[in-house]
């Protein structure tokens, strides 16, 4: 595991830890979601959503891209999840937010984390049918 440092991260990354025992679920299943299935998938799109919002705290954290994955990954890895439609929503989500720039004040870097989770939300569910397609 990873050493995590900034007092802002560890608060957050047990959480973390949480959202993502709960996403695993998502992956067990075979079926692919139509839109009209997004009542199915929509708290796990809360889920993922959170997930965004703490890769996003990382990336204004100025945390290295790799530290963020080391993490991501070690949390799946805990989950005893090896389902790769996991892993590649989660990287897609940590390359998503590492596009963006590390905002100077903090009420700049909360709006951002904000958007981010948005998005995350609002894209889950073409990135999880994308996923259980393969």
């Amino acid at each position: 595991m990873s050493k995590i440092s900034s007092p802002y991260i560890l608060k957050h990354h047990h959480k973390m830890k949480k959202i993502a025992l709960l996403i695993v679920l998502i992956f067990t299943s075979s079926t692919v979601f139509s839109s009209s299935d997004h009542e199915i998938v929509e708290p796990y799109c809360k889920a993922f959503q959170e997930i965004g919002g703490l890769v996003m705290k990382y990336r204004q954290s100025n945390k290295l891209a790799s530290e963020t994955t080391t993490v991501v990954l070690n949390i799946i890895n805990e989950a005893q999840e090896s389902n790769d439609g996991f892993k590649n929503v989660s990287m897609k989500i940590i390359k998503k937010a590492y596009q963006k720039p590390i905002e100077e004040e903090i009420i700049d870097k909360d709006k951002i984390v904000q958007e981010f989770k948005n998005y995350v939300y609002l894209n889950c569910l073409p990135m999880i049918q994308e996923e259980l397609k393969k």
